[in-house]
């Protein structure tokens, strides 16, 4: 009888150990299985947050100067001519976005000038046969250095990218 009660004891406990180890196994792959799915789900929510930014930032417009469509105004240093002397010339800048802009330059003596920026860069002016000279842009820290003929404007990156 002892022998019989012993192995129906040893029975139940290996049953018992076999069940609670099929129990422990259901509960670890479970736990798993949760943490992929979280981990999915934060990774698309990150997703999702950075596509969201992204657009966010594309719809930000640059403000405008009251009753204008330019988005800043002011003054910058240039020379005219052979002249040594700095003097302003007035400037109105409409931004594009990227780093591209177009700047509309009043000198003293009332020419304008307009000045494209690309990715930050100034890349040309606009001419006409009455005004056709040669255009060259340096940078020296943040400021572009441009001669148009014997003309000198100083444009800090500021007016081109805002800030």
């Amino acid at each position: 009888m002892k022998l019989i009660s012993k192995s129906i004891s040893l029975f139940l406990v290996v049953a018992f150990s076999m069940s609670l180890n099929s129990c422990k196994q259901e509960t670890k792959d479970k736990v798993e299985a949760a943490g992929e799915a979280v981990v999915e789900e934060t990774q698309e929510a990150a997703e999702n947050a950075g596509e969201a930014v992204t657009e966010a930032a594309v719809d930000v417009k640059d403000a405008l100067v009251a009753g204008t469509n330019y988005n800043a105004t002011g003054k910058v240093p240039c020379k005219m001519g052979s002249s040594s002397t700095t003097v302003t010339c007035d400037f109105e800048v409409v931004r594009e976005g990227n780093g591209n802009s177009y700047v509309h330059i009043t000198n003293p003596d009332g020419r304008q000038r307009t000045i494209f920026f690309e990715e930050g860069k100034a890349t040309r002016y606009a001419n006409s046969e009455a005004d056709n000279h040669e255009f060259k842009a340096t940078k020296e820290g943040d400021m572009s250095i441009i001669h148009i003929g014997e003309d000198r404007y100083e444009i800090p990156d500021a007016v081109i990218m805002g800030g």
